[in-house]
């Protein structure tokens, strides 16, 4: 693999000629092969994004490892809409396992994960990947937490497999899936099938 950075002018420039194109409202999502919160001029694109009447609302994916109170407030300040954070256990040492690093602190990220409730308007969601037979256990956590800081959307993805990917865990189908969600919605009284 090859890293490389594409200058935030040609992004914004090529968001905004597709928004122009469209011509209806339409969710900018910025979920790039890696960590969008790495991107040096991220304030600045959403920035620019937002500045088209098209632009319905911009949304970032992350593993929230890089989130910080100084950083959440820039993305706050450049009109950034939602923040879904990739939580998938709340134990320190498998939130480390599921990562594959030994860098992630997965209380730092609950803590930011807080933050972003408490003292911005930006919309934050949760979305752990359920990965079956390894952290089935830690959804009930996950859900507590969230509620416990008023997130209203926990959004469970189903682990797939796809051809370049690791192959950690086995993979349910979409009806078994749904029934687990269900399950964990009557266990802890929130909405887990959305029509997303």
């Amino acid at each position: 693999f090859h890293d490389f950075v594409i200058e935030e002018e040609f992004l914004a420039e090529q968001t905004m000629s597709l928004l122009e194109f469209k011509k209806e409202q339409i969710t900018v999502y910025i979920n790039p092969h890696g960590e969008p919160l790495l991107y040096a001029d991220l304030p600045k694109l959403i920035e620019d994004i937002k500045k088209s009447k098209y632009c319905k609302k911009v949304v970032v994916i992350t593993n929230g490892m890089m989130l910080n109170a100084p950083f959440i407030d820039k993305l706050a300040k450049a009109g950034l809409d939602q923040i879904n954070v990739s939580l998938s256990s709340t134990d320190a040492k498998q939130a480390k396992q599921l990562m594959g690093t030994q860098a992630y602190h997965v209380k730092r990220v609950m803590e930011f994960c807080t933050y972003i409730m408490e003292k911005t308007s930006i919309t934050l969601t949760i979305n752990p990947v359920y990965l079956s037979g390894i952290n089935d256990a830690a959804m009930g956590g996950i859900i507590t937490f969230a509620k416990s800081i008023g997130c209203t959307f926990i959004g469970i993805q189903n682990y797939m497999r796809h051809d370049r990917g690791k192959k950690v865990a086995k993979e349910l189908s979409w009806e078994i899936f749904k029934t687990t969600l269900k399950t964990l919605e009557q266990e802890h009284d929130v909405t887990l099938v959305h029509d997303t």
